[in-house]
């Protein structure tokens, strides 16, 4: 299976791409920067960009069967980080005709307005 991991260079992402190579997938890592993919991590295709850039993200979807968004913001404050991403990662899923994603985050539990990322899944879901 081909699976784009988005965040793929955060503590649990890179756990996530060992493990999806591990099990003979083949893997896109999506990250803000390069520099920080770690060197043993075994990604078939880097692609860079911000999780909330629409251009950025259909590049890394395009040909995937399945997504795993995992976004960590840097704690600063409140954030859209996920939303954002999340708006802009839907129609790239639906345009590239790819069905399958997990959204591995805990900041919608606990962010001023969880519902909006629970309410875009659903919604797509709904129509998947």
């Amino acid at each position: 299976m081909d699976i784009v991991v988005i965040g793929g260079t955060s503590r649990t992402g890179v756990h996530v791409v060992e493990q999806a190579v591990a099990r003979g997938h083949r893997v896109t890592l999506f990250c803000r920067d390069a520099a920080k993919v770690p060197p043993h991590l075994a990604a078939h295709r880097v692609v860079t960009g911000d999780a909330r850039d629409a251009v950025a993200l259909r590049s890394a979807v395009a040909g995937q069967d399945a997504v795993v968004c995992i976004l960590a913001p840097d704690g600063t404050g409140p954030t859209r980080l996920v939303s954002d991403c999340v708006a802009a990662l839907l129609p790239a899923m639906r345009d590239a005709g790819v069905a399958r994603v997990v959204l591995c985050s805990a900041r919608p539990v606990v962010a001023t307005r969880p519902a909006l990322v629970i309410g875009l899944l659903w919604l797509w879901l709904r129509n998947a």
